[in-house]
């Protein structure tokens, strides 16, 4: 019986430490990732790199959304990861956001078209703090390279039905 009431106790509190503790947590994970675009873009490496892509825009932008979908966008149990897409055919230009929980941004990408048969694709993505500039600037070329076969529709994991 005594045991029974302690069980029940441990439960109850359990529950309170969560109930208490997931506000300071989204404090807390809002205090260090951005929570709008234009502090994205300013916290970003280099303030954002580009590539041009041998694609018209409008394909470059759905390889990239199928690869995105398929290899970025992930949910488990304890975490996740949504990729926000929206093409304007009117402005012309392909927006990607990566949202974490609790309202906050880890990266940005955009598509523009440069010509009839010629986009460009521009990443902000967040500077690691513990990193050197070069390892940084050499974590911008690596995605940049990876995104760029993604809007070619070249990476054979995330760009494959």
């Amino acid at each position: 019986m005594q045991i029974l009431k302690i069980s029940k106790l441990i439960k109850r509190a359990m529950i309170l430490c969560v109930c208490i503790s997931f506000p300071l947590m989204q404090g807390c994970v809002r205090a260090i990732l951005p929570t709008s675009d234009a502090e994205l873009v300013s916290k970003s490496i280099n303030g954002g790199g580009s590539v041009e892509v041998q694609l018209n825009y409008v394909q470059a932008y759905a390889n990239l959304k199928q690869a995105y979908i398929k290899c970025v966008q992930y949910k488990n149990s304890n975490d996740y990861l949504t990729v926000e897409a929206h093409l304007d055919r009117e402005n012309k230009i392909g927006t990607f956001y990566g949202r974490p929980p609790f309202g906050t941004y880890i990266f940005k990408t955009i598509i523009t078209p440069i010509d009839i048969k010629t986009s460009k694709l521009t990443l902000y993505t967040l500077k690691a703090s513990l990193l050197t500039l070069n390892a940084n600037q050499s974590i911008l070329a690596e995605r940049l390279a990876i995104d760029k076969a993604r809007a070619l529709g070249q990476d054979k994991q995330c760009n494959k039905d």
